[in-house]
Parts: C-alpha cells; sequence; structure tokens
C-alpha cells in the first residue's frame, strides 16, 4: 500500500497433481458405458486430483497486479 492503493486482492493457490491410475480407470468405465454421465454416477467416487502441498495465501495491490499479472508465480516464490 506504499504507493496509496486502496484496493487488494487476497489470493490462494494450492497445487494438486493428477492421479493418472484414478483417470484411466474413470476413462474405461466411461468407454465400457459409453457415457461420461452414466459412469460417473455408477464409478466409485475417488478423486482424481491429489493435493500436493497445503494453499498459500497472499496479500497482493493492485498495482503489483497490473504490473505482474502472474501471481501464481509470485506465491509459489514464498
Amino acid at each position: 500500500m506504499s504507493n496509496g492503493d486502496m484496493i487488494f486482492y487476497r489470493l490462494s493457490v494450492q497445487p494438486f497433481c493428477a492421479d493418472i491410475s484414478a483417470v484411466k480407470r474413470q476413462l474405461g468405465l466411461e468407454m465400457a458405458l459409453g457415457s461420461p454421465s452414466l459412469a460417473a454416477i455408477m464409478g466409485p467416487d475417488e478423486s482424481i486430483a491429489n493435493e500436493v502441498k497445503p494453499p498459500q495465501t497472499g496479500l497482493l495491490c493492485l498495482s503489483c497486479f497490473i504490473k505482474n499479472p502472474s501471481v501464481i508465480a509470485l506465491l509459489e516464490s514464498e
């Protein structure tokens, strides 16, 4: 807020990684049943995304956001 901005953002970034085995199982079921919607209902309720790290939260002023819209890189570097 050193340059007088009254608007700022609270950002939260959390990296995830796809579980390839779960994705393959879901795609196989979709192909066997012929319908992604039916496979979503009849298949196992397993997550295809695994948390890599806990979420990181930070504040970013409007000027900084305009200068560097790649805010994910800013939060990841902390």
